[in-house]
Protein backbone atom coordinates (compact mmCIF):
# COMPACT_ATOMS: atom_id res chain seq x y z
CA UNK A 1 0.00 0.00 0.00
CA UNK A 2 2.89 2.22 1.05
CA UNK A 3 4.77 1.05 -2.09
CA UNK A 4 1.81 2.24 -4.20
CA UNK A 5 1.75 5.92 -3.00
CA UNK A 6 5.00 6.24 -3.52
CA UNK A 7 4.93 5.11 -7.45
CA UNK A 8 2.24 7.47 -7.82
CA UNK A 9 4.50 10.37 -6.51
CA UNK A 10 6.88 9.74 -8.66
CA UNK A 11 4.89 9.63 -11.88
CA UNK A 12 3.58 12.79 -10.67
CA UNK A 13 7.18 14.42 -10.20
CA UNK A 14 7.87 12.86 -13.69
CA UNK A 15 4.82 14.65 -15.19
CA UNK A 16 5.52 17.50 -14.42
CA UNK A 17 8.93 17.79 -15.19
CA UNK A 18 8.22 18.73 -18.72
CA UNK A 19 5.81 20.80 -18.37
CA UNK A 20 9.05 23.14 -16.60
CA UNK A 21 10.50 25.48 -19.43
CA UNK A 22 14.78 25.35 -20.13
CA UNK A 23 16.52 28.84 -19.48
CA UNK A 24 17.31 28.05 -23.51
CA UNK A 25 13.66 27.73 -23.98
CA UNK A 26 12.63 31.20 -22.37
CA UNK A 27 15.90 32.52 -23.85
CA UNK A 28 14.54 31.86 -27.27
CA UNK A 29 11.48 32.55 -26.52
CA UNK A 30 13.02 36.40 -25.82
CA UNK A 31 11.89 36.24 -21.86
CA UNK A 32 14.03 38.27 -20.14
CA UNK A 33 16.44 36.77 -17.38
CA UNK A 34 16.97 38.42 -13.74
CA UNK A 35 20.57 39.24 -14.52
CA UNK A 36 19.40 41.34 -17.49
CA UNK A 37 19.33 44.84 -16.89
CA UNK A 38 16.23 46.82 -16.97
CA UNK A 39 14.23 46.73 -20.33
CA UNK A 40 16.72 44.45 -21.77
CA UNK A 41 16.00 40.71 -22.52
CA UNK A 42 17.59 37.61 -23.81
CA UNK A 43 16.48 36.21 -27.55
CA UNK A 44 17.27 33.58 -30.02
CA UNK A 45 18.86 37.08 -31.92
CA UNK A 46 20.88 37.84 -29.33
CA UNK A 47 22.70 34.77 -28.52
CA UNK A 48 22.57 34.26 -25.09
CA UNK A 49 23.17 38.29 -24.40
CA UNK A 50 21.15 41.16 -22.76
CA UNK A 51 19.81 43.57 -25.78
CA UNK A 52 16.88 46.01 -26.02
CA UNK A 53 13.66 44.29 -28.07
CA UNK A 54 14.06 43.94 -31.96
CA UNK A 55 17.96 44.07 -31.55
CA UNK A 56 20.67 41.32 -32.76
CA UNK A 57 23.93 40.16 -31.35
CA UNK A 58 27.13 41.26 -34.17
CA UNK A 59 29.59 39.17 -32.56
CA UNK A 60 31.02 42.39 -30.49
CA UNK A 61 27.69 44.01 -30.01
CA UNK A 62 23.75 45.05 -29.94
CA UNK A 63 22.96 46.28 -33.28
CA UNK A 64 19.86 47.58 -34.84
CA UNK A 65 17.53 50.46 -33.79
CA UNK A 66 15.22 49.06 -30.90
CA UNK A 67 11.31 48.50 -31.91
CA UNK A 68 10.26 49.24 -28.15
CA UNK A 69 11.64 51.08 -25.22
CA UNK A 70 10.38 50.31 -21.58
CA UNK A 71 8.19 53.36 -20.07
CA UNK A 72 10.43 56.10 -19.23
CA UNK A 73 12.46 55.49 -22.25
CA UNK A 74 12.58 56.90 -25.90
CA UNK A 75 14.32 54.99 -28.97
CA UNK A 76 17.79 56.71 -29.95
CA UNK A 77 17.68 56.14 -33.77
CA UNK A 78 21.18 57.33 -33.29
CA UNK A 79 22.76 55.40 -31.00
CA UNK A 80 20.63 52.74 -31.62
CA UNK A 81 20.04 52.20 -28.01
CA UNK A 82 17.18 53.04 -25.59
CA UNK A 83 17.55 56.72 -24.17
CA UNK A 84 16.35 57.66 -20.89
CA UNK A 85 13.29 60.37 -21.40
CA UNK A 86 14.54 63.86 -19.82
CA UNK A 87 12.44 64.65 -16.52
CA UNK A 88 10.12 67.29 -17.07
CA UNK A 89 8.05 69.80 -14.90
CA UNK A 90 10.32 70.09 -12.15
CA UNK A 91 10.41 66.26 -12.01
CA UNK A 92 13.85 64.91 -10.82
CA UNK A 93 15.35 61.53 -10.91
CA UNK A 94 14.86 58.82 -8.57
CA UNK A 95 18.22 56.51 -7.20
CA UNK A 96 17.20 54.12 -9.94
CA UNK A 97 18.45 56.75 -12.51
CA UNK A 98 15.09 55.47 -14.60
CA UNK A 99 11.90 57.11 -13.32
CA UNK A 100 10.91 60.75 -12.78
CA UNK A 101 9.17 61.66 -9.56
CA UNK A 102 8.37 64.80 -7.64
CA UNK A 103 10.79 66.26 -5.61
CA UNK A 104 10.29 64.48 -2.32
CA UNK A 105 9.19 61.34 -3.67
CA UNK A 106 9.95 57.70 -4.26
CA UNK A 107 9.59 55.19 -6.73
CA UNK A 108 7.68 52.11 -5.51
CA UNK A 109 8.61 49.33 -7.39
CA UNK A 110 5.57 47.21 -6.31
CA UNK A 111 3.09 49.86 -7.05
CA UNK A 112 4.94 51.06 -10.20
CA UNK A 113 4.53 54.43 -9.07
CA UNK A 114 5.92 57.66 -7.44
CA UNK A 115 4.47 57.63 -3.72
CA UNK A 116 4.85 60.15 -1.43
CA UNK A 117 4.27 63.61 -0.64
CA UNK A 118 5.19 65.67 -3.08
CA UNK A 119 7.46 69.00 -2.80
CA UNK A 120 5.78 70.96 -5.69
CA UNK A 121 7.54 73.76 -7.92
CA UNK A 122 6.11 76.95 -8.20
CA UNK A 123 3.18 77.46 -10.15
CA UNK A 124 2.24 73.80 -9.20
CA UNK A 125 0.14 72.45 -6.04
CA UNK A 126 -0.19 69.11 -4.05
CA UNK A 127 -3.40 66.82 -4.68
CA UNK A 128 -2.99 63.70 -3.31
CA UNK A 129 0.23 62.24 -4.78
CA UNK A 130 0.78 64.29 -7.44
CA UNK A 131 1.34 68.24 -8.70
CA UNK A 132 -1.26 70.07 -10.58
CA UNK A 133 -1.11 73.32 -12.39
CA UNK A 134 -2.16 75.86 -9.53
CA UNK A 135 -4.72 78.51 -11.37
CA UNK A 136 -3.61 82.13 -11.44
CA UNK A 137 -5.20 84.54 -9.00
CA UNK A 138 -9.02 85.39 -9.96
CA UNK A 139 -8.96 81.98 -12.56
CA UNK A 140 -11.18 80.09 -10.98
CA UNK A 141 -10.28 75.95 -10.61
CA UNK A 142 -11.50 72.83 -12.94
CA UNK A 143 -13.27 70.91 -10.56
CA UNK A 144 -15.24 67.98 -10.33
CA UNK A 145 -18.64 69.62 -11.12
CA UNK A 146 -17.47 71.80 -13.61
CA UNK A 147 -16.56 68.79 -15.41
CA UNK A 148 -19.39 67.05 -14.84
CA UNK A 149 -21.65 70.00 -16.21
CA UNK A 150 -19.34 69.54 -19.73
CA UNK A 151 -19.93 66.39 -20.59
CA UNK A 152 -22.83 65.66 -23.09
CA UNK A 153 -26.12 64.79 -21.79
CA UNK A 154 -28.00 61.90 -22.97
CA UNK A 155 -28.50 61.11 -26.85
CA UNK A 156 -26.15 63.97 -27.56
CA UNK A 157 -23.23 63.72 -29.17
CA UNK A 158 -19.26 63.96 -27.45
CA UNK A 159 -18.61 67.44 -28.38
CA UNK A 160 -15.34 69.02 -27.00
CA UNK A 161 -15.71 71.82 -25.57
CA UNK A 162 -13.34 75.72 -26.90
CA UNK A 163 -10.97 76.58 -24.33
CA UNK A 164 -12.03 79.55 -23.02
CA UNK A 165 -9.05 82.46 -23.09
CA UNK A 166 -8.71 82.05 -18.79
CA UNK A 167 -7.74 78.23 -19.69
CA UNK A 168 -5.61 79.09 -22.75
CA UNK A 169 -3.95 81.40 -20.30
CA UNK A 170 -3.93 78.82 -17.47
CA UNK A 171 -2.01 76.76 -19.55
CA UNK A 172 0.08 78.46 -21.77
CA UNK A 173 1.55 79.90 -18.03
CA UNK A 174 1.59 76.20 -16.46
CA UNK A 175 3.73 75.26 -19.77
CA UNK A 176 6.01 78.36 -18.87
CA UNK A 177 6.36 77.49 -15.81
CA UNK A 178 7.33 73.82 -16.60
CA UNK A 179 9.92 75.24 -18.76
CA UNK A 180 11.65 77.68 -16.64
CA UNK A 181 11.70 74.84 -13.81
CA UNK A 182 13.68 72.75 -16.33
CA UNK A 183 15.84 75.11 -17.38
CA UNK A 184 16.80 76.05 -13.81
CA UNK A 185 17.01 72.54 -13.07
CA UNK A 186 19.57 72.69 -15.70
CA UNK A 187 21.44 75.49 -15.08
CA UNK A 188 21.75 74.19 -11.08
CA UNK A 189 23.26 70.89 -12.63
CA UNK A 190 26.04 73.23 -14.60
CA UNK A 191 26.52 75.25 -11.75
CA UNK A 192 27.04 72.71 -9.25
CA UNK A 193 29.28 70.71 -12.21
CA UNK A 194 31.76 73.72 -13.17
CA UNK A 195 31.64 74.43 -9.27
CA UNK A 196 33.06 70.49 -8.54
CA UNK A 197 34.92 71.55 -11.60
CA UNK A 198 37.03 73.92 -9.78
CA UNK A 199 37.22 72.65 -6.50
CA UNK A 200 38.97 69.49 -7.81
CA UNK A 201 41.67 72.03 -9.94
CA UNK A 202 42.08 73.70 -6.65
CA UNK A 203 42.68 70.68 -4.35
CA UNK A 204 44.87 68.97 -7.39
CA UNK A 205 46.93 72.64 -7.20
CA UNK A 206 46.90 72.14 -3.19
CA UNK A 207 48.21 69.14 -3.37
CA UNK A 208 51.29 69.40 -6.19
CA UNK A 209 52.26 72.77 -4.24
CA UNK A 210 52.31 70.63 -1.13
CA UNK A 211 54.63 67.74 -2.99
CA UNK A 212 57.02 70.47 -4.38
CA UNK A 213 57.31 72.41 -1.09
CA UNK A 214 58.09 69.10 0.67
CA UNK A 215 60.35 68.16 -1.87
CA UNK A 216 62.65 71.68 -1.71
CA UNK A 217 62.30 71.35 2.20
CA UNK A 218 63.90 67.82 1.78
CA UNK A 219 66.53 68.99 -0.70
CA UNK A 220 67.08 71.71 1.35
CA UNK A 221 67.59 69.56 4.81
CA UNK A 222 69.68 67.06 2.56
CA UNK A 223 72.07 70.08 1.28
CA UNK A 224 72.29 70.77 5.16
CA UNK A 225 73.38 67.44 6.34
CA UNK A 226 75.71 67.22 3.47
CA UNK A 227 77.35 70.51 4.53
CA UNK A 228 77.37 69.55 8.28
CA UNK A 229 79.13 65.93 7.26
CA UNK A 230 81.83 67.74 4.87
CA UNK A 231 82.65 70.45 7.83
CA UNK A 232 82.62 67.39 10.39
CA UNK A 233 84.87 65.42 7.60
CA UNK A 234 87.03 67.96 7.39
CA UNK A 235 87.39 68.76 11.16
CA UNK A 236 88.52 65.48 11.90
CA UNK A 237 91.11 65.08 8.95
CA UNK A 238 92.44 68.59 10.99
CA UNK A 239 93.04 67.43 13.80
CA UNK A 240 94.32 63.86 12.79
CA UNK A 241 96.69 66.26 10.68
CA UNK A 242 97.57 68.14 13.89
CA UNK A 243 97.85 64.97 16.08
CA UNK A 244 100.41 63.86 13.22
CA UNK A 245 102.20 67.31 13.58
CA UNK A 246 102.24 67.02 17.10
CA UNK A 247 103.65 62.98 17.15
CA UNK A 248 106.32 63.95 14.64
CA UNK A 249 107.60 66.30 17.01
CA UNK A 250 107.99 64.81 19.70
CA UNK A 251 109.88 61.79 17.54
CA UNK A 252 112.33 64.48 16.33
CA UNK A 253 113.10 65.45 19.52
CA UNK A 254 113.73 62.32 21.09
CA UNK A 255 116.15 61.94 17.50
CA UNK A 256 117.55 65.29 18.82
CA UNK A 257 118.41 64.28 21.85
CA UNK A 258 119.79 60.07 21.01
CA UNK A 259 122.05 62.21 18.69
CA UNK A 260 123.37 64.51 21.71
CA UNK A 261 123.87 61.58 23.47
CA UNK A 262 125.37 59.34 20.69
CA UNK A 263 127.77 62.92 20.15
CA UNK A 264 128.72 62.76 23.71
CA UNK A 265 129.90 59.24 23.70
CA UNK A 266 131.91 59.37 20.58
CA UNK A 267 133.71 62.46 22.08
CA UNK A 268 134.14 60.80 25.37
CA UNK A 269 135.91 58.08 23.26
CA UNK A 270 137.92 60.39 20.96
CA UNK A 271 139.14 62.49 24.04
CA UNK A 272 140.73 59.23 25.79
CA UNK A 273 142.13 58.40 22.58
CA UNK A 274 144.06 61.75 22.27
CA UNK A 275 144.94 61.36 26.77
CA UNK A 276 146.48 58.07 25.90
CA UNK A 277 148.46 59.38 22.88
CA UNK A 278 149.93 62.26 25.14
CA UNK A 279 150.51 59.87 28.23
CA UNK A 280 152.72 58.16 26.02
CA UNK A 281 150.45 54.99 25.81
CA UNK A 282 151.92 53.75 22.84
CA UNK A 283 155.26 52.38 21.59
CA UNK A 284 155.44 52.65 18.25
CA UNK A 285 155.31 55.68 15.71
CA UNK A 286 152.62 53.29 14.09
CA UNK A 287 150.39 52.68 16.78
CA UNK A 288 150.40 56.29 17.68
CA UNK A 289 148.85 56.93 14.05
CA UNK A 290 146.34 54.01 14.41
CA UNK A 291 145.19 55.90 17.37
CA UNK A 292 144.89 59.29 16.07
CA UNK A 293 143.06 57.74 12.94
CA UNK A 294 140.34 56.27 15.20
CA UNK A 295 140.57 59.69 17.31
CA UNK A 296 139.89 61.33 14.74
CA UNK A 297 136.66 58.98 14.02
CA UNK A 298 135.17 59.57 16.64
CA UNK A 299 135.68 63.16 16.45
CA UNK A 300 133.83 63.29 13.41
CA UNK A 301 131.19 61.16 14.46
CA UNK A 302 130.75 63.56 17.65
CA UNK A 303 130.17 66.13 15.01
CA UNK A 304 127.91 64.74 12.50
CA UNK A 305 125.73 63.28 15.44
CA UNK A 306 125.81 67.04 17.31
CA UNK A 307 124.77 68.85 13.69
CA UNK A 308 121.71 66.17 12.89
CA UNK A 309 120.74 66.74 17.06
CA UNK A 310 120.88 70.18 16.45
CA UNK A 311 118.20 69.71 12.90
CA UNK A 312 116.39 67.58 14.92
CA UNK A 313 115.67 69.51 17.52
CA UNK A 314 115.24 72.81 16.01
CA UNK A 315 112.22 71.63 13.80
CA UNK A 316 110.81 68.55 16.91
CA UNK A 317 110.78 71.63 19.45
CA UNK A 318 108.77 74.03 17.87
CA UNK A 319 106.65 71.77 16.04
CA UNK A 320 106.24 70.27 19.91
CA UNK A 321 105.32 73.36 21.52
CA UNK A 322 103.23 75.04 18.95
CA UNK A 323 100.84 72.10 18.75
CA UNK A 324 100.52 71.91 22.65
CA UNK A 325 97.66 74.40 22.69
CA UNK A 326 95.57 71.85 20.87
CA UNK A 327 96.06 69.32 23.64
CA UNK A 328 95.17 72.43 26.28
CA UNK A 329 92.05 73.95 24.82
CA UNK A 330 90.47 70.32 23.87
CA UNK A 331 88.61 72.72 21.17
CA UNK A 332 89.68 70.28 17.81
CA UNK A 333 91.16 73.27 16.36
CA UNK A 334 94.75 74.21 15.37
CA UNK A 335 96.28 77.69 14.11
CA UNK A 336 95.75 77.75 9.98
CA UNK A 337 99.63 78.45 9.68
CA UNK A 338 102.35 78.88 12.41
CA UNK A 339 105.79 79.85 11.94
CA UNK A 340 109.11 79.75 13.67
CA UNK A 341 112.91 80.74 13.56
CA UNK A 342 115.82 78.63 15.56
CA UNK A 343 119.28 78.87 14.54
CA UNK A 344 118.94 80.42 11.49
CA UNK A 345 116.36 78.15 10.25
CA UNK A 346 112.64 78.76 9.57
CA UNK A 347 109.86 76.21 10.57
CA UNK A 348 106.69 76.61 8.89
CA UNK A 349 103.27 74.65 10.12
CA UNK A 350 99.65 74.08 8.65
CA UNK A 351 97.53 72.34 8.31
CA UNK A 352 99.04 70.66 4.95
CA UNK A 353 102.05 69.12 6.50
CA UNK A 354 105.23 71.32 7.84
CA UNK A 355 107.52 73.31 5.87
CA UNK A 356 111.86 73.62 6.84
CA UNK A 357 113.83 76.41 4.94
CA UNK A 358 117.20 77.41 6.53
CA UNK A 359 121.00 76.48 5.41
CA UNK A 360 121.94 72.70 7.27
Amino acid sequence: MHLGRFAIVVLSGLAVLPLTPSVAEAQGRGTKPVNCPSGQMVSEDTHGHCCWEGQAWSGTACVGTPTTCPPGWSVDAAKQACALDVCTAGKVRMEDQVHCCWPQQGWSSRRQACIGAPACPPLYSASGEECVAAPPPGVPAVTAATTTAMLPKAGQAAIAPAPSPEESSLQRQTAMAAEKARLEQEEAVAQAAAQKARDDAAAQAAAQKAREDAAARAAAQKAREDAAARARQALEQKRKDHETNHALGLGLMILGGAAFLGAAVFAGLGGGVNSSIQSGSFTTGQDIQNAANQGQTYNVAAYVLTGAGVVAAGIGVPVFVLTLDHDKSGSGSIAPHATTAFLGTSVSLSPGGLLARGTF
